[in-house]
């Protein structure tokens, strides 16, 4: 049988392109080994396992394990999804795992087919023969990949290849596992979940809701999580809420339980509980709602409303849904919603990422100091996320990544810096003479970090404390340079507990950077002599010349660089690099 022609349209401009890729396949079934006509031990040959953590469905993909054992005895152990189809299948990049994560999967108890792939050529494409060991033992496989549908459909198959079953029902190996293990009962939602962007993402999460409305003839329920600041509410739940067009978003703040309740809870030694934590849901009140939701078709409610200048939840009017509920919370993914969830959506966010957005947006909406707010994300934010929210993610149908984009959101710092520099030095009295005011002098050591999930200088962010001798430090983020030559700067006092957690959030330092800097104030510009400048990255001490700065919040390049005439300085000579980028 030829492939049919419905699976061989390509594929449309908003699926998936970056975490997914399209297999173009034609498959044969052999009618033996003595029907091939090659020596196959003198071809390359692999001992392959593959376990499966989901059978391919209508609306979900196959999720397996593939163990591979080379000629050389080199083992690896890959994870991969691909959707059902014929001739050509979605399928994610394979990944690599690691022994902890195997032993984490119990494979042992999972369904699995084992068999050898000898690897050949035909007409110039790369052919694979597949023999079946165990249950499977006498069938083969003949695998032809190809780069196009094109390709694909031109090919002729020699005549030994046998029968063609490209299209034919319980052929592919997911499918013969499956017939295998027929009434095996997999984990709940014991796969891994596919990963995109949010923009990539959303009309692939609004497919499969409106196939889930389709199959399930009843409402349905969408669970959307995420960590603190990474768009779960704004970007996401209230896209399917409008999607969809549900009257309201079912937010699980409003089943917080209270300052009071939490501050009883401390008094009887619970001290780890936070707003953070989700025991301060009330999780139960959440699903009696979300099961008469569905169970019953209620779709009016009683609202519940969380007073954050009170810190005290009330209820007052009411609350509706159409056919699609959304719930939106840091827990939306807790086991006990997971329980009525039909679809579960992560929105992911770097730790890096989450920071910055948490605190650049509380630092205008609270009256908390950035100090405060470091210090209450680092030590409580950020610890149950990563106890409590990220491992979430593993439940999740799909993840959305909704990364900080600095190159938008350090804006909101509300503070643009424009600095040049210039390579030399000149005496204070020049400097004095035009009016200027002495600010001070002092030795500084400045610890610039470099996060795990990202690279700024791809980026084009810096993040550093300063550090002058006094207990308070000072941290400084810059964003990536402006169109106009500016840079978003947030800068804030933090104390040394503060400065403490942040060195463990971002697992260390990238460089130093140490000076006597002596600072004037001219004109609004703030202008600083650098000496005996030295710089420490992994180990080694470089020294640097010796620098002259202008610094300004308000001032224009061009109006520095005619204040640097002014001073004496060759514009010439300018450098627009910061210490970190020389």
């Amino acid at each position: 049988m030829s492939p049919s022609t419905h699976h061989t349209s390509q594929p449309e401009e908003n699926s998936p392109k970056k975490a997914t890729r399209f297999e173009i396949e034609r498959t044969f079934e052999p009618k033996g080994r003595e029907y091939i006509p090659i020596a196959l031990d003198k071809h390359t040959a692999q001992e392959i396992t593959q376990w499966y953590l989901q059978f391919a469905g209508e609306s979900s993909y196959e999720d397996r394990v593939r163990r591979t054992e080379f000629a050389d005895g080199r083992v690896i152990y890959e994870r991969q999804q691909k959707s059902p189809g014929g001739m050509v299948r979605e399928e994610t990049e394979p990944v690599l795992l690691s022994d902890d994560e195997v032993r984490e999967l119990h494979l042992e108890s999972l369904p699995r087919i084992e068999k050898t792939r000898y690897f050949t050529s035909v007409q110039g494409i790369k052919v694979e023969i597949d023999f079946y060991h165990g249950p499977l033992e006498g069938k083969a496989k003949i695998e032809v990949e190809f780069r196009d549908q094109d390709g694909a459909i031109g090919f002729v198959p020699p005549e030994w290849f046998g029968e063609e079953i490209t299209d034919e029902p319980g052929t592919n190996d997911g499918d013969r596992a499956q017939q295998l293990y027929p009434d095996f009962c997999f984990p709940s939602r014991m796969h891994t979940p596919v990963r995109f962007t949010v923009e990539d993402g959303l009309n692939r999460v609004y497919e499969e809701i409106e196939a889930l409305r389709a199959n399930l003839g009843r409402p349905v329920i969408v669970s959307v999580a995420g960590g603190s600041a990474s768009g779960k509410t704004s970007k996401v739940a209230k896209s399917i809420q409008a999607r969809f067009g549900s009257p309201d978003l079912l937010s699980l703040d409003d089943f917080s339980k209270g300052d009071a309740w939490l501050q009883s809870q401390r008094a009887l030694g619970r001290e780890h509980l936070s707003w953070d934590h989700p025991e301060y849901i009330d999780s139960t009140a959440a699903l009696s709602l979300l099961k008469s939701f569905r169970d019953q078709g209620i779709r009016e409610f009683p609202k519940r409303h969380f007073d954050f200048q009170t810190g005290e939840p009330s209820i007052a009017g009411t609350i509706s849904f159409g056919d699609v509920l959304v719930v939106e919370g840091l827990f939306a993914l807790s086991d006990s919603l997971m329980q009525v969830a039909d679809y579960g959506v992560f929105v992911d966010i770097g730790p890096h990422g989450r920071l910055m957005r948490r605190l650049l947006r509380d630092v205008s909406r609270t009256t908390m100091s950035p100090n405060e707010i470091l210090k209450y994300f680092l030590s409580t934010v950020h610890e149950a996320h990563e106890e409590h929210v990220q491992p979430s993610a593993k439940v999740a149908d799909i993840v959305l990544t909704n990364e900080y984009k600095p190159e938008i959101e350090a804006t909101r710092s509300g503070l643009l810096d424009n600095q040049v520099k210039f390579p030399g030095k000149i005496s204070a009295f020049s400097v004095l003479g035009l009016g200027a005011h002495h600010l001070g002098s002092g030795f500084q050591t400045d610890v610039y970090f470099a996060p795990t999930d990202r690279d700024f200088s791809e980026t084009g962010e810096l993040l550093r404390i300063r550090g002058n001798g006094t207990p308070n430090q000072i941290l400084t983020y810059k964003g990536p340079r402006l169109s106009n030559g500016t840079r978003p700067r947030f800068e804030a006092e933090i104390d040394e507990e503060a400065s403490a957690q942040l060195r463990k959030v971002y697992d260390g330092q990238a460089f130093v950077i140490q000076k006597l800097r002596e600072s004037f104030l001219l004109d609004g510009v703030v202008i600083s002599f650098d000496s005996n400048l030295s710089t420490t990255r992994g180990g080694g001490l470089r020294s640097l010349e010796n620098h002259i700065e202008l610094r300004s919040s308000t001032a224009e390049q061009d109006e520095l660089i005619a204040l640097a005439g002014r001073l004496g300085l060759d514009p010439t000579k300018l450098v627009s690099l910061s210490y970190a980028e020389m």
